[in-house]
């Protein structure tokens, strides 16, 4: 069902019972799974009523450049959107007055003081660019390795020649390649990709000991030890620029409030899915829908969850 070319043979799906004992399945030890709805519900996170805005999360999100300031505004707001308590973002001086005319819920770092104390995750990588001296981001925020991160994009560009400082890392790193990404990542074809998701993502995680999200159709979450599940939800109107960022802002909000890392990243995928379906299924068309519009139903989607999670 979840693997090129067979799924697309796959048509409308019935789970049933067929007489397997519960017992037989809770000898198992499952490393692969299809995160359902319930799963979702189960482990959003839960808001203590005193809590405050550092309880959240104080992230800081190194994004965008001249030619490509809509994708820090992207993940800003889609992290925004998703719960983080306080979000710091890092763009270019000749664009930052124009992202924070429309995001005023954020503060602003320069580029040139870079400051990773008192952050509890950094985020790199949406819109980024491609320069060399782009490439030093990316290995500042690896060496810094007290808190999580997430690097997206053309963070991983530049994440290939600082592969080795993967597993020296004593915090999380979360990977969201979409194939040719993940192709460039390995020196592969896409199309070997593409092959042996499962596998690829697997042997990728294992080696270098991060959360991998390997995007597409059917997104594969992998974690270190080798875990991985199967996301069903989205649908091709999230094949337009903007979405990966999206995703980005929504798993790096929910890496700093969530228990587990893997069910952060897990429901971020899925909840990002959910809202591209929800999108043709009531108002759009899979043509139409736009990064922005993904945004701006995240709090819908959310809602049903959490008012799901109470009956």
């Amino acid at each position: 069902m979840y693997t090129q070319p067979a799924a697309q043979c796959f048509g409308e799906c019935h789970i049933v019972d067929i007489g397997i004992p519960a017992a037989a399945i809770k000898r198992q030890d499952f490393k692969r799974k299809v995160r359902t709805a319930g799963d979702v519900i189960r482990t959003l996170p839960k808001r203590n009523p005193f809590s405050h805005k550092g309880s959240y999360g104080k992230g800081l999100l190194i994004a965008g450049s001249e030619t490509l300031p809509g994708a820090a505004f992207f993940s800003a707001k889609a992290a925004l959107r998703s719960g983080i308590g306080l979000l710091t973002l890092s763009v270019p001086d000749s664009v930052r007055p124009i992202v924070a005319a429309r995001l005023p819920e954020t503060m602003h770092m320069p580029r040139q003081t870079l400051d990773y104390r008192h952050m509890t995750g950094i985020a790199i990588g949406p819109g980024l660019g491609r320069e060399k001296e782009k490439a030093a981001l990316v290995k500042s925020v690896l060496e810094y390795d007290q808190v999580p991160c997430v690097i997206d994009a053309d963070g991983l560009f530049h994440l290939k020649n600082y592969l080795h400082l993967l597993n020296e890392r004593k915090s999380p790193v979360v990977l969201t390649p979409h194939p040719g990404e993940m192709a460039r990542l390995l020196d592969v074809s896409i199309e070997d990709v593409e092959s042996d998701r499962f596998g690829v993502s697997k042997a990728f995680a294992e080696k270098y000991q991060v959360y991998l999200v390997l995007k597409g159709r059917h997104t594969i979450v992998t974690a270190p030890d080798g875990r991985q599940t199967v996301n069903p939800t989205g649908n091709p109107a999230l094949a337009k620029g903007g979405s990966g960022d999206v995703l980005t802002g929504i798993v790096f909000a929910f890496i700093l409030q969530h228990e587990q890392i893997f069910d952060a990243i897990c429901n971020a995928v899925y909840i990002h899915g959910a809202v591209a379906d929800k999108l043709v299924r009531t108002a759009h068309s899979m043509l139409d829908v736009l990064a922005s519009d993904v945004i701006d139903h995240i709090p819908i989607v959310l809602y049903d969850l959490y008012r799901d999670a109470t009956c």
